[in-house]
């Protein structure tokens, strides 16, 4: 890197010096989680020009820094937006940054972010999605195996019960937003909507205002400036919708862990029930003989490991097992 990078004390060029960081090692230290906040002061000393020309590898190097349990590089570079991410704030133009954010709205079009990067392949190997009879029980099947999870998470044990009930409506409404976008461009307008229905239905009226009212947030949220912490926001509008609205410095400091602790959990679901909610629906629409023997399992294991490394440009196993979009570990 060049020398103009900043050598303040506790700025990201400081520590590259201090700790003796060269060469290829460079990139994913800076994109580690713990200094991406440092990132923006830390690019701009580095020079417009040379950003520009490895771009692609600072990219690369956010979404292999493992922020998620998934392996799916568009979901998670669409949910470092959602969260706000600041490298992801400056390494995108605003029209990538919006393409990005819109992914369950518009899957492909933040794709083709990562393609002009040339991170992704123009043509996925995905399996296509089948029509699918029993996607209302499926994807409430889904719904409902996510929401009991939650139900228990040892997350949920230290905070009171009416921050308790506001996360756990703002993950359900976000659950159902995300399935309601996903299923919208897959598979049409009418089934969504008829989905959107089915899921409302049980809840109780004021249940149901929230769940709009958090789209409507949801439709604001994505609309403000690249930086925008989405997904934090989103909580603190579920709090207000739920008569928990922070109203002075002192309520502030007494919500903001809560805050913070939920917003990313919201985050990390945003991402990781749209990987599963994708899976299970090609999984389920298209059926592969299981595994009935200890050679199926080292086949299977061999096309995980093979993926998880090479990503797209094992094409054959993106499209065994159900993969989407990786770009992998050593690409």
């Amino acid at each position: 890197m060049p020398n103009r990078v900043r050598s303040t004390i506790e700025s990201l060029g400081w520590k590259i010096a201090e700790e003796s960081i060269s060469g290829a090692d460079v990139i994913p230290y800076v994109m580690r989680p713990e200094p991406r906040h440092l990132v923006p002061d830390f690019l701009e000393g580095v020079g417009k020009e040379t950003v520009v020309q490895v771009r692609k590898e600072f990219v690369r190097g956010l979404i292999l820094a493992g922020q998620y349990e998934a392996y799916n590089a568009v979901l998670i570079l669409h949910g470092l937006a959602a969260k706000g991410d600041k490298a992801a704030a400056v390494l995108f133009t605003v029209e990538e940054y919006a393409a990005l954010l819109a992914v369950p709205n518009n899957y492909d079009a933040g794709r083709r972010v990562l393609v002009a990067l040339g991170l992704l392949p123009d043509t996925s190997s995905a399996r296509p999605f089948k029509q699918l009879p029993e996607i209302k029980a499926i994807v409430a099947c889904m719904l409902k195996e996510r929401r009991d999870a939650a139900e228990s998470d040892k997350r949920l044990g230290n905070i009171p019960e009416e921050q308790k009930m506001a996360l756990l409506l703002a993950l359900t409404s976000l659950r159902i937003h995300l399935a309601y976008g996903n299923i919208r461009q897959i598979y049409g307008e009418e089934m969504s909507n008829w989905l959107i229905d089915i899921f409302t239905a049980p809840t109780t009226k004021e249940a149901k205002e929230a769940i709009e009212q958090f789209g409507n947030a949801i439709h604001t949220l994505i609309a403000m400036p690249p930086g925008t912490p989405v997904d934090f926001m989103l909580l603190d509008s579920v709090m207000t919708i739920c008569g928990m609205e922070v109203q002075s410095e002192d309520d502030w400091s007494r919500n903001q862990p809560f805050l913070n602790m939920g917003a990313a959990w919201l985050n990390q679901e945003r991402v990781e029930f749209q990987c599963y909610l994708r899976f299970m629906l090609r999984a389920m629409s298209d059926p592969v003989p299981q595994i009935q023997s200890v050679a199926d399992e080292e086949i299977a294991a061999f096309h995980r490991e093979t993926y998880r490394r090479n990503g797209t440009q094992a094409g054959l196993a993106e499209n065994a097992m159900y993969f989407e979009d990786w770009i992998g570990t050593e690409g």
